[in-house]
């Protein structure tokens, strides 16, 4: 599950970057759901 999280995070960041750069809004909008479902995650297994 912490795996998954990481991944996740690490997906959010890369989706927000290049739809900043890209400016494709798309991208934002998935980075900012990878984000919060880590967010998620992360605070589900404490």
């Amino acid at each position: 599950m912490k795996r998954i999280a990481d991944w996740l995070e690490k997906i959010s960041a890369g989706a927000m970057l290049i739809g900043l750069f890209q400016n494709n809004l798309w991208a934002v909008a998935i980075g900012i759901g990878a984000l919060v479902g880590s967010v998620y995650m992360t605070r589900r297994m404490q």
